[in-house]
């Protein structure tokens, strides 16, 4: 039986995803070093430069949710990003740039995404609220988040006739800390209350 790398190692790559089955789903060691998938984690001991290969994984890229933090300065290619297709994506990569939430947004907006899909990023060094307010999207509409902890208006997007896309600046908790993040949600069409509105929008 191989010995785990390290934890404390520089070049670390580390997911969590959670499934809807109870058993491990699957074990694999290589030359990447060692992936273990279960029903709660998924962990990737990486040689330096493959830091991101779990991420086209089918075991990764469809678990229902997916807590994927980077401990290495490199930041994932976005297109590892956009492929991700899971319900509930939390990211934390220190030197994610606001040209590639750009990238996501757009992605998300012509994507086939569920409605109840959502993504949640943070980090220790970027300034979340500074990113949100540098977006300048295009085709945009504020709407009123009742959650959160936030008392800034979100962003919303129209995808088709069935969902809009929310972004909004909010709270992440872990443990007893509450990280700034940045949030994106694809909802039902009229389901949050624009600003300025008394009901909320149900017509088609």
């Amino acid at each position: 039986m191989r010995d785990k790398p390290n934890r404390d190692e520089p070049n670390r790559t580390e997911t969590e995803c959670e499934t809807d089955r109870d058993e491990p789903s699957r074990a694999e060691t290589g030359k990447s070093g060692i992936l273990r998938v279960s029903s709660r984690e998924a962990t990737l001991y990486n040689e330096p430069g493959k830091q991101f290969e779990i991420l086209e994984k089918p075991a990764i890229i469809n678990c229902k949710n997916l807590d994927f933090f980077v401990s290495v300065p490199e930041t994932p290619p976005i297109n590892y990003i956009t492929g991700l297709r899971n319900q509930n994506l939390i990211l934390n990569v220190n030197n994610f740039q606001v040209n590639d939430l750009r990238m996501l947004i757009a992605n998300w907006k012509t994507s086939d995404r569920p409605i109840g899909t959502s993504f949640c990023f943070f980090s220790h060094k970027n300034n979340t609220n500074e990113m949100f307010n540098s977006l300048e999207l295009q085709d945009t509409f504020p709407v009123e988040i009742q959650h959160d902890s936030t008392d800034k208006p979100g962003i919303g997007i129209r995808i088709d006739d069935n969902r809009d896309l929310v972004l909004y600046h909010g709270r992440h908790r872990i443990g007893d800390f509450n990280h700034r993040a940045l949030k994106m949600k694809v909802i039902a069409s009229g389901s949050e209350k624009k600003n300025g509105d008394t009901e909320p929008d149900v017509s088609a």
